[in-house]
């Protein structure tokens, strides 16, 4: 049981600004079949949407989507859930940080596991983003148990990114530290843990810098030099085996179940959508530069923002959503976006 309220410190605006999810406080926004964002409550609650059967629709609380994000201050880098079913209100599970470091803000990035019952994030000083290859290697790798907050401390020495730690259909997570400097793309070391107990299971090394790692029941994906790769081997036996040649640099890359990978790159000055599937990469249409996202949600992906142009009859697992607004993530089921608060 979760005992714990997260109120944010700041008024809670509709629409707004985000770029990512770090941020001191966030806005929600309902997807009930409009554009036009709901009002969500002030500060003086943590329920964010004051009239929830009006905003979320009669049977919310039956449902079972679930908003997981991280949010970082002085105290530490704070893992917060909202559910559907309490009017989105936001709980603390956790707050991440190292006792014998006080080095102000904390900042990190998480990601939920397949089943939804665990989190995974990385996390460090936001003064330490300064430091000379910190980001590459100097941040902290845990797995939380969203059911009763239980933390358990993967690695250290990880690196800080959007697209890491990896989450995928299952409870095994990918984390990665880099040697990459700001002249050489160094080497990388993905590191597997299972997130049931918390523990690396494995570690693989790989020449250059690696991307976008994610985790199938098919096998371990990525990005590097451009192509999309999956990993092969074990140990010293490591390979990087080439899948796709990519014509533009990867914003996303998720799966969409049945050994279907969904591709979100930026070519020709749009961001365009791709399906992989057996072997074959195909474009499944665009959207305005930075306009159109490619998100994970429960038992596939989602397409949001200016989605008009893509075609998601042929590609299974995909959802489209449209909307109007800059987007940072969505809940589990895709039933809410997450707005990042800036003023």
């Amino acid at each position: 049981m979760l005992k714990r309220i997260w109120k944010p410190r700041q008024r809670l605006a509709a629409q707004v600004a985000a770029t990512g999810l770090l941020a001191s406080s966030m806005a929600l926004v309902p997807f009930t079949g409009s554009t036009t964002p709901a009002e969500a409550a002030d500060a003086t609650t943590n329920v964010l949407f004051g009239t929830p059967e009006r905003d979320l629709g009669k049977d919310y609380e039956k449902s079972d989507d679930l908003i997981v994000s991280g949010t970082g201050d002085s105290d530490g880098f704070h893992i917060v859930t909202a559910s559907e079913r309490e009017g989105y209100a936001f709980r603390e599970v956790t707050s991440l940080r190292r006792k014998d470091i006080d080095a102000g803000p904390w900042t990190g990035y998480v990601c939920t596991t397949g089943s939804g019952r665990y989190a995974a994030a990385v996390y460090m000083p936001s003064l330490w983003t300064n430091k000379p290859g910190a980001v590459y290697r100097g941040a902290f790798a845990a797995v939380v148990r969203l059911s009763d907050g239980k933390v358990t401390e993967v690695a250290q020495g990880v690196q800080l990114s959007y697209y890491s730690p990896g989450c995928g259909e299952d409870d095994r997570v990918l984390f990665s530290t880099s040697s990459a400097t700001d002249t050489d793309a160094g080497d990388t070391t993905v590191i597997e843990a299972d997130a049931t107990t918390g523990k690396a299971v494995a570690d693989r090394t790989i020449t250059g810098q690696l991307t976008h790692m994610l985790p199938t029941p098919q096998g371990d994906y990525g990005i590097l030099n451009g192509d999309l790769v999956k990993l092969t081997g074990r140990g010293k036996a490591t390979r990087a085996q080439k899948q796709a040649e990519l014509n533009g640099p990867v914003f996303a890359l998720t799966s969409s179940g049945g050994g279907n990978l969904d591709l979100g790159l930026v070519s020709d000055q749009k961001s365009v959508i791709s399906r992989w599937h057996r072997g074959r990469l195909s474009p499944l249409g665009s959207g305005k530069i930075g306009k159109l996202k490619l998100l994970p949600r429960k038992g596939g992906s989602l397409a949001v923002g200016d989605v008009a142009g893509v075609d998601i009859s042929r590609a299974p697992g995909l959802k489209a959503q449209p909307f109007t607004g800059t987007i940072a993530a969505v809940s589990r089921e895709g039933r809410l976006v997450v707005l990042r608060y800036v003023g």
